[in-house]
């Protein structure tokens, strides 16, 4: 049931996945703005249910591996850039992570903290304010790209939030690669 596009390109020894993810930051309760955000980010951060997080690390730098994981307004997105060599144990690591992240927590209480430190200097650039602002003006406050996260909202999100949202919407049915 995945969609799956390939386009062959033999120059060189490199192979680069791309996976869509039918989900977004919109998706987050109320009580709960940015649980969306950090379910992405943690997803590549936080290790596997068989791996901590400095295994996993270790492991994707060991094989020079570039993986991300990340969770904008109206999309999920991971992706995988390996050499052609390393492509099996490229594929091991990375379904590990799609499938069974860890979202280890001393990670997720270190991505929180950063979330906090974000809000504490949104105000620093006007170009931030006037594109919140303009955002707001256009949308209104309750539209899902116009809400603003608090430190209430980042405190209530716990580890299983993460594992909840991760459950609900990463499978088969929701990817593009």
């Amino acid at each position: 049931g995945v969609v799956v596009f390939v386009v062959e390109d033999h120059t060189l020894p490199l192979v680069d996945i791309s996976v869509i993810v039918r989900t977004g930051t919109y998706l987050d309760p109320v009580d709960k703005i940015g649980l969306g955000r950090l379910t992405g980010g943690q997803m590549r951060a936080g290790g596997t249910i068989g791996k901590t997080a400095t295994e996993f690390d270790e492991q994707v730098a060991f094989l020079a591996l570039q993986v991300g994981s990340s969770i904008s307004p109206t999309r999920g997105s991971v992706s995988l850039n390996c050499l052609t060599k390393d492509l099996e144990d490229a594929l091991d690591l990375f379904f590990e992570m799609l499938r069974y992240p860890g979202f280890d927590q001393t990670r997720l209480d270190l991505a929180k903290n950063q979330m906090k430190q974000e809000m504490e200097r949104r105000n620093d650039r006007t170009a931030s304010v006037e594109r919140r602002e303009w955002g707001r003006l256009i949308r209104g406050d309750s539209h899902f790209t116009t809400t603003q996260r608090t430190d209430e909202s980042i405190d209530a999100i716990k580890r299983e939030d993460l594992l909840a949202f991760h459950k609900r919407f990463y499978h088969p049915d929701g990817f593009v690669f």
